[in-house]
């Protein structure tokens, strides 16, 4: 791409004007009478009871290998932040004792099975990620 030194701007031509039609009556609608004004807004109705909506969240976090999966879920998010974490300190070239001590804990945390192959299979690649990444920063400061 070649990037060349201020230009003017292009000026407005002769035929760049407004356009005026030949037979000079505009638009119009063909029904115009019968337009009706906009009406108000209306009433605000009453918010159903909301004990239905929390029931249907009691029956959601009942179910024990749900609990199991969804703490899985945030354990495998909490690793990727401090993973994340990780790069931007190393992006910046300061790499904190709190970093590392935050993905050692996070790595350390008890893991729970799942019946969910998928979810198994990510978490594992997290946690491989995270501690070749703690071997990598415990090798580089034993130098």
């Amino acid at each position: 791409m070649r990037i060349t030194g201020p230009q003017r701007p292009n000026t407005a031509g002769a035929g760049n004007g407004p356009r005026k039609t030949a037979s000079g009556s505009g638009f119009s609608l063909p029904d115009a009478e019968g337009v009706r004004s906009a009406g108000g807004a209306g009433a605000p109705r009453a918010i159903a009871d909301v004990s239905s909506l929390l029931a249907l969240q009691m029956v959601d976090t009942a179910d024990p290998v749900q609990q199991r999966k969804g703490r899985m879920v945030r354990r495998g998010r909490r690793l990727l932040d401090a993973l994340d974490g990780l790069k931007v300190a190393l992006l910046d070239g300061q790499v904190d004792v709190g970093r590392l001590a935050d993905l050692q804990a996070a790595v350390d945390e008890a893991r729970e099975g799942t019946d969910d192959p998928t979810l198994e299979a990510l978490l594992d690649a997290v946690e491989l990620r995270a501690r070749v990444e703690l071997a990598k920063l415990q090798q580089a400061a034993s130098r």
